[in-house]
């Protein structure tokens, strides 16, 4: 069963099935997905309100896991999405699916991903 503001079914985990507007949106278009196996809704905490729209970032959970975190006008609520084969190709119908509804989106760096910079030293007195 699912309402506009709560989200149940197979698909759902049931700690969570409260959702804001924006996370309802993006949950009815990916929630078919055929590589979705699990979706796990996170607590909503509230925030300022703002005027830059709908947004969601995607980044990494646990394995076999995509975290959204989508911001809507007044609220912010996590989304886990776990699931069967290519996190990758879910990631990309996920962000595809957001931004057909209009919702800007930007992706999550994984930590051990960044490119470190060199270290400049100074030059010894002596030369080397």
């Amino acid at each position: 069963m699912s309402t506009k503001n709560h989200r149940a079914g197979d698909i759902y985990s049931s700690s969570h099935t409260t959702v804001t507007d924006a996370t309802g949106k993006i949950l009815a278009k990916i929630q078919n997905y055929r590589d979705i196996s699990k979706i796990a809704i996170g607590i909503i905490k509230p925030r300022a309100k703002s005027s830059s729209g709908e947004k969601v970032k995607i980044g990494y959970g646990d394995n076999r896991c995509i975290k959204l975190q989508v911001n809507g006008n007044a609220a912010c609520q996590e989304v886990y999405v776990y699931t069967v084969n290519n996190p990758q190709e879910t990631k990309l119908h996920i962000a595809r699916s957001a931004r057909n509804i209009g919702m800007a989106i930007c992706f999550e760096i994984k930590a051990g991903k960044r490119k470190k910079r060199k270290r400049r030293t100074k030059p010894t007195s002596n030369g080397h």
